[in-house]
C-alpha cells in the first residue's frame, strides 16, 4: 500500500484511495490495541516514519502538481488525525513537522475554500439579484 501511495506510476485516484484504506487499518488496529497493545504498537510502529514522510509529501506538493490534490490533502488530514488521535505517544516524535505541514496547507487553500464552498463552486463575486 505503501508503494501505492508514493509512486508516481499510479493516479491521484488510486493514491487517494490507498490513503483511505491506511486510514481503515488504523482503525482497526486501533481496535487490536484495546486487547493488546503491544501486537498493535509492532503493526503501526515500523511503517509510521515513512507513511508520516509521504503524508508530509502530499501536504507540502503545490496544487498544479501531480503529487497532490484536494481530494489526497483531505485524506492526508484524515489519517493524521485518526494516527494522532489513536498512538499519540508514537506520534510525538514526527508531530512538529506534520502539524506545520498541515498549518501550512489549511492556511495557503483558504482562497480556494472560499471560492469553491461560501462562493458557491467559484464563482468569486457573491451574486445579488436584481433588487439589490
Amino acid at each position: 500500500m505503501y508503494r501505492l501511495m508514493i509512486s508516481n506510476e499510479f493516479n491521484l485516484r488510486i493514491r487517494t484511495r490507498a490513503i483511505s484504506i491506511f486510514t481503515l487499518l488504523v482503525s482497526l488496529v486501533h481496535d487490536i490495541n484495546e486487547h493488546d497493545r503491544i501486537i498493535s504498537v509492532g503493526y503501526i510502529l515500523p511503517y509510521l516514519s515513512h507513511y508520516c514522510e509521504a503524508f508530509k509529501r502530499f501536504l507540502t506538493a503545490p496544487d498544479s502538481s501531480l503529487v497532490s490534490d484536494t481530494g489526497c490533502r483531505i485524506e492526508t488530514i484524515r489519517a493524521l488525525t485518526l494516527l494522532f488521535k489513536s498512538f499519540p505517544k508514537l506520534m510525538q516524535q514526527n508531530a512538529a513537522d506534520l502539524l506545520q505541514s498541515v498549518w501550512t496547507c489549511l492556511t495557503s487553500n483558504t482562497e480556494n475554500y472560499v471560492a469553491t464552498v461560501v462562493y458557491k463552486h467559484g464563482e468569486m463575486d457573491a451574486s445579488v439579484d436584481s433588487d439589490g
